[in-house]
């Protein structure tokens, strides 16, 4: 059977094959463009296409080709056609430095600038330089500025004729009301509200010069918001009518003398000799000043006063309006007055006391168990005991503390601890340790007595010391 022999081929449109993919003599078809190319070892060449021109002498462009690559083909000359050939390029184009020195160039240009200078109106534009209409309709032509809008100099001007007849009429108090024209009412009003600078010092006293003479009358109500000093006399109301009323609601320093004759109501702090006083007390005067007192003068004046007091037999009544009721504590007592709430205390100032406990038994030796109670109607601390027989013995006694709330006290309530009053063959001891007692007695506590042990003994003493607490 016959044989087909097939040489290398490619259906793709355009695809040339290479040096590398051809052998000298070598046959390669592209039965698609319908061109068969062969290979002289050197390049790639085209058989009967007419051109006579080689493919590719690259051998990094294509790769070897097979029976089914193709040849890309036109691909120098699409690169040759896309750019100018540089030793063509100035013979088509002008260079910058050919345009700066070529008379031509320089002749269009300055007729380029002439047209453009006679084509100021951006209606003689064309419709296609939108740009440059916009740009030139939104700017004023100088020449016309003058005639829109006023300049600098001749506003300056106005404002300095301006200035020239205000000063000519500013000593003028009639420009007010009389120079100036009806529509100027604002100016006007403005003028006329205010104090001449002038005649200002003549009809008011200023911060650097406040001092008056003669009298300060005023006929309305004057409200001060800071402190009112009067260095000199001062009278508030009138001092032919009694009702008159002086209302002060600050403070009031008065260093002279202070004459009021109606009513006065202070709603600040009064001050005399540098000190408000103390709640409740009384401003007096001693005939040559003032002074705070905790009771008010004396006298019958006062409603409701007593005229006199009766102390036992004897009636102490005051002698004058100044006169004073003067309460002497006697021995061991205190007093103690409070002026705020107008009392008098009057205590015991004995610190020390002692209470003592008679166990009797009648004749025959004392037995033990509870023997009575007392109540300590004071608070006070127990400082030491004594017991005193009626004879040489021995006994042992136990006290017990409780309140009146819980009375009876039982032996739970011991305060004695491990140190008992107690006697070992005499008649008498005492002792100010008192180790492990609880000596603190509250006003109402009860104490009892209990006899631990005793022998001989038929009648025993017991005895605490006190202090008051």
């Amino acid at each position: 059977m016959a044989s087909t022999i097939k040489i290398k081929r490619s259906g793709v449109a355009g695809k040339q094959p290479n040096t590398a993919s051809l052998s000298v003599g070598e046959l390669a078809i592209n039965y698609k463009d319908q061109k068969l190319y062969s290979s002289n070892g050197t390049a790639v060449f085209e058989l009967g296409g007419g051109s006579g021109g080689l493919v590719s002498t690259t051998t990094s462009l294509v790769k070897n080709l097979t029976q089914n690559d193709t040849v890309v083909t036109g691909v120098t000359a699409a690169v040759s056609t896309n750019y100018l050939q540089v030793s063509n390029a100035s013979a088509t184009y002008a260079t910058k430095a050919y345009a700066a020195s070529n008379s031509y160039v320089k002749t269009v240009l300055a007729n380029t600038n002439s047209y453009i200078a006679t084509r100021a109106s951006w209606t003689a534009l064309t419709g296609t330089n939108t740009a440059i209409r916009a740009l030139v309709s939104d700017r004023l032509q100088v020449a016309n500025a003058a005639t829109i809008y006023q300049t600098k100099a001749v506003e300056r001007a106005a404002l300095a004729n301006t200035n020239a007849s205000i000063a000519t009429q500013a000593t003028r108090i009639t420009l007010v009301n009389t120079n100036l024209t009806g529509t100027n009412t604002a100016l006007r009003t403005l003028i006329s509200d205010r104090l001449q600078v002038a005649n200002a010092s003549t009809l008011y006293a200023t911060k650097s010069n406040p001092a008056t003479s003669g009298l300060l009358a005023h006929t309305g109500r004057a409200t001060i918001s800071t402190n009112l000093y009067v260095a000199g006399n001062t009278i508030l109301g009138n001092p032919a009518v009694v009702t008159d009323r002086t209302v002060i609601n600050g403070v009031t320093v008065a260093n002279g003398q202070l004459s009021v004759s109606g009513n006065t109501t202070l709603g600040g702090t009064l001050v005399a000799n540098n000190t408000a006083g103390v709640s409740g007390y009384y401003l007096r005067t001693s005939g040559t000043g003032v002074y705070w007192s905790p009771v008010s003068g004396g006298g019958g004046s006062a409603a409701n006063g007593f005229s006199g007091i009766l102390v036992g037999a004897n009636v102490v009544s005051a002698d004058s309006t100044t006169d004073r009721l003067t309460l002497v504590a006697g021995s061991g007592i205190t007093l103690a007055g409070n002026p705020t709430t107008d009392t008098i205390t009057i205590s015991s100032s004995t610190t020390t006391a002692g209470i003592g406990f008679l166990i009797d038994g009648g004749g025959s030796a004392i037995t033990t168990g509870i023997k009575g109670d007392l109540q300590i109607p004071f608070n006070s601390t127990i400082t030491s005991w004594s017991l005193m027989a009626d004879q040489s013995g021995s006994a042992v006694v136990d006290i017990w503390k409780d309140t009146f709330a819980n009375y009876p006290p039982t032996v739970a309530d011991t305060i004695t601890g491990s140190a008992k009053p107690t006697l070992t063959s005499q008649t008498s001891a005492t002792s100010s340790t008192l180790t492990g007692w609880t000596t603190s007695i509250t006003a109402g506590d009860t104490l009892r007595f209990n006899i631990d042990s005793s022998t001989t003994i038929t009648r025993l003493t017991l005895s605490l010391n006190l202090t008051r607490t």
